[in-house]
């Protein structure tokens, strides 16, 4: 028996070609299994119509009939899918710079996810359908990855890809008030100006927010505690943080007029916590408006 594939019609080009000497069962029926011969998996199912060619010489010699020809009307797409396999592994950056065509499958191993391009913007795959509409929460755009987006559907708020290592809330060990008590969305920024304003230089959370240069943008600031919680109501399980510690965010207590307290998110669960030594260790995700 020789089984072919033919592209295109029942007289098109022979793409594939395996003989098989089977034998009938009691009722003279055979099963055979195509596809084990070189060149199967090599052809593209994806771009042409393909026919099945079976002949048979009887005699087990190569003088064939043709036994009938037939159109593949469901391809093997678990052998197409399968030429996807291996994806393209690039730091936000390098997506950034990128000048993709649509349907552009990437793994950004900054955000630790697999987007696709959908020829207006890059999207994660997990948590978005694929759409060409509007801007979505999880959508990776400029620079992150998008948790909040007001009622316009154009503006909202962006999380960095990666954290900023452990560092305090203040400069060493000078407890401070900054003024930074605000704490609903859209605050952030302004805290983070108030903070530095007021501690000036130095190696703290908010200015190394304000110092970081990530995915092509540099106006990332210390996320508000209300910033923050949504950030991990929206998007935690895809932003890689670190569920056995705490997230600085820029708001602080009114509390002592002297030295305040500053805010902090239990990223384990999600929930605010007040942080009387501001020169504990936490980590940082900066964040940016757009």
């Amino acid at each position: 028996m020789e089984i072919n594939i033919l592209q295109g019609s029942t007289t098109g080009t022979t793409v594939y070609t395996e003989t098989q000497t089977p034998t009938t069962n009691g009722f003279g029926l055979v099963n055979i299994e195509i596809g084990t011969g070189a060149g199967f998996s090599t052809i593209g199912w994806t771009s042409n119509a393909y026919f099945i060619k079976i002949k048979i010489d009887p005699t087990g010699g190569t003088n064939y009939s043709i036994t009938g020809i037939t159109q593949l009307l469901s391809v093997p797409y678990a052998l197409q899918s399968k030429t996807t396999e291996s994806f393209a592994s690039m730091t936000q950056s390098q997506i950034d710079a990128l000048t993709p065509g649509a349907g552009l499958i990437v793994y950004n191993n900054s955000t630790k996810n697999l987007v696709y391009y959908n020829g207006a913007a890059f999207r994660n795959i997990v948590t978005q359908p694929i759409s060409s509409g509007a801007l979505s929460i999880g959508q990776n755009y400029q620079g992150g990855t998008i948790f909040y987006i007001d009622a316009t559907g154009q503006h909202g708020l962006i999380a960095a890809p990666t954290d900023i290592p452990a560092i305090s809330w203040c400069v060493g060990t000078a407890y401070i008030s900054t003024g930074a008590t605000a704490t609903a969305i859209g605050n952030g920024n302004a805290n983070t100006n108030a903070i530095i304003s007021r501690q000036g230089a130095g190696s703290y959370a908010a200015q190394a927010c304000a110092d970081l240069v990530s995915g092509g943008y540099s106006d990332w600031y210390l996320p508000s505690s209300a910033e923050l919680q949504l950030m991990y109501t929206n998007i935690a399980i895809y932003t890689g943080m670190n569920v056995a510690t705490r997230y600085w965010t820029s708001s602080e207590t009114t509390g002592d007029p002297t030295f305040g307290n500053a805010l902090a998110v239990r990223w384990s669960d999600g929930v605010v916590t007040l942080v009387n030594k501001k020169n504990t260790l936490y980590s940082v995700r900066a964040v940016r408006s757009f």
